[in-house]
């Protein structure tokens, strides 16, 4: 997610198989036809995970396959110019850093408040396991949604002076031109996929008024 080789709609479908297995087959299958960038950082994750030797004869194999097999080039002939919004390309490359970092309670209380997130959506993050998973689930949530989302999530976080720094460095966050075609690609592959529009791929949160 933070490099930008699979898209919030890919960890959907992810994590839509219940057995772990099946969850390591379609990011697998992803991967393989998604080839470079997103088997070298896989290959890196593999590592930095403790599979070391799972990684190397990962990196060997497509050594041996040579260059042809691991790059496929981004095509967008015919597919529609949305292009995915900055503030999620700046989310995503957040994504690790938020999801081990943030206590998630008042992050949504807040967007409670500002009718960015519903009670089902609260319930639905609460009934995470881990704080960690609850994360996920807010980072789900807010990637399917709207700018307003985003905006209401950083004055979350600047509410609290321990997550201030994060906050800016979000906002900040430099986008490249890379990192839009990395992205951009993915939203072009799933539309390839399912045959939809790329805007159809993402959800807007409704903007419900403020009760006094």
């Amino acid at each position: 997610m933070t490099h930008l080789v699979i898209s919030a709609d890919d960890r959907r479908d992810i994590e839509h198989y219940p057995r772990q297995d099946d969850q390591n087959k379609a990011l697998l299958d992803i991967v393989i036809k998604r080839r470079e960038p997103a088997y070298s950082v896989f290959v890196d994750g593999l590592r930095n995970y403790g599979y070391e030797d799972i990684a190397n004869d990962l990196k060997c194999a497509s050594e041996k396959m040579g260059p042809s097999t691991t790059s496929v080039p981004v095509e967008n002939k015919g597919l529609s110019d949305w292009t995915v919004p900055l503030y999620k390309i700046r989310l995503q490359k957040n994504y690790s850093n938020i999801i081990t970092s943030v206590k998630h309670d008042l992050i949504v209380d807040h967007l409670i408040s500002c009718a960015v997130l519903t009670i089902g959506d609260c319930q639905k993050i609460n009934a995470c396991p881990s704080e960690e998973q609850k994360n996920r689930k807010l980072m789900d949530t807010l990637l399917h949604g709207n700018e307003n989302g985003f905006t209401e999530f950083l004055n979350a976080l600047r509410n609290d002076s321990a997550y201030a720094d994060l906050a800016n460095k979000i906002k900040y966050t430099e986008v490249t031109s890379t990192d839009i075609s990395n992205i951009q690609s993915c939203y072009n592959i799933n539309k390839r996929k399912y045959g939809l529009n790329v805007q159809e791929t993402t959800t807007q949160l409704p903007k419900k008024p403020k009760e006094n």
